[in-house]
């Protein structure tokens, strides 16, 4: 049996905002605070709710997420606003 990936937990779920609209198919993401989530590789939630995206990211560069693999998870890529919760 393969190992699976793990990511290590963040207490109190830091949060930072999309600083530019993105589209489905994005695979950088510019936040307005990357420093907010943990450094890669990892994984990162947009939005809420049954909606929210989960992306996995595999670089940080000041704040820009690189390597993004949109719909992780099972969860369903989609084009989202600025602003919106990461």
């Amino acid at each position: 049996m393969a190992l699976q990936e793990m990511f290590p937990a963040v207490a109190n779920s830091p949060a930072t905002e999309l600083s530019a609209a993105i589209t489905d198919i994005q695979t950088t993401i510019t936040l307005l605070d990357a420093s907010k989530l943990p450094d890669a590789p990892n994984i990162a939630t947009i939005g809420v709710d049954e909606s929210a995206e989960t992306i996995k990211y595999t670089g940080k560069s000041g704040n820009t997420l690189t390597g993004v693999t949109r719909g992780f998870n099972g969860t369903v890529a989609k084009a989202w606003a600025t602003g919106v919760g990461v």
